[in-house]
């Protein structure tokens, strides 16, 4: 991961395989249920506190698909063409 050891920033969810590589599997579980119940509650709460108005929701919706989309084709596009990192 990015350390001071000089390792490269983490660019994606395949890069967990070698951040996580030693753990048990219990271990590995563990870490994954913890984030998916954090991205879930936070999910469902900050919808709550935080409500966009009715017209800035289809906007919101292209965005919450097709930025994260986007970036991903970035970064294999970038690694495809031999950087570690991809284009960002």
């Amino acid at each position: 991961g990015a350390s001071a050891q000089g390792g490269s920033a983490l660019v994606g969810f395949e890069d967990l395989a070698d951040e996580w590589k030693d753990d048990s599997d219990l271990l590995f579980i563990g870490k994954l249920l913890v984030g998916c119940l954090a991205a879930s509650y936070a999910v469902k709460y900050v919808g709550i506190v935080v409500q966009p108005s009715v017209d800035a929701l289809p906007p919101l919706a292209i965005a919450v698909i097709f930025v994260p989309s986007l970036l991903n084709a970035l970064k294999w596009y970038g690694r495809s063409q031999g950087s570690r990192d991809g284009l960002l």
